[in-house]
């Protein structure tokens, strides 16, 4: 099994953090947010737009889908995918979600997590990563200078 690609810990660390821009990233991979309530239990909806590419390839299916949720998050548990797997596994940063593709007929987008929400508000990142063979995508970029990265971090509001 593979692991998410190196990414160096400040990184992780920094697209847990707490951001300071509120709303959703709109990037490839996103996160329906309705602007769930503190210490709430809920439903977070992460959205993977498009398989993977590389210059000159065509688009791949995505195989494989891993999201991280915070340690904030006092719960996390991923709903299940027509077609996928889901495992869960706990880290020093939270939880890692990995649903794997099992049925090559399946198309999903949506992976679906149950979660209990933070106790304090804010907007929080889900540092999300989607495989495609042997190309991955890691969406885990917070803006800068007001500018939406190639590669956004999908969030979650919580007032």
């Amino acid at each position: 099994m593979k692991s998410i690609p190196n990414l160096r810990r400040p990184l992780i660390v920094a697209a847990l953090a707490l951001l300071t821009a509120a709303g959703v990233a709109h990037g490839h991979a996103d996160v329906e947010d309705s602007g769930f309530k503190r210490n709430a239990v809920g439903t977070v909806k992460v959205h993977i737009q498009h398989g993977c590419t590389a210059e000159g390839v065509a688009a791949t299916a995505v195989d494989r889908v891993v999201v991280l949720v915070p340690k904030v998050f006092p719960s996390a548990t991923p709903k299940r995918v027509t077609g996928w797997h889901a495992a869960t596994k706990k880290t020093a940063e939270g939880r890692r979600i990995e649903w794997h593709r099992m049925d090559r007929a399946s198309t999903a987008q949506d992976f679906r997590i149950n979660v209990r929400f933070p106790a304090k508000a804010g907007v929080y990142g889900l540092p999300t990563v989607q495989y495609c063979g042997e190309s991955s995508i890691a969406w885990i970029e917070k803006p800068v200078g007001g500018e939406e990265p190639e590669h956004p971090l999908p969030t979650v509001t919580v007032k």
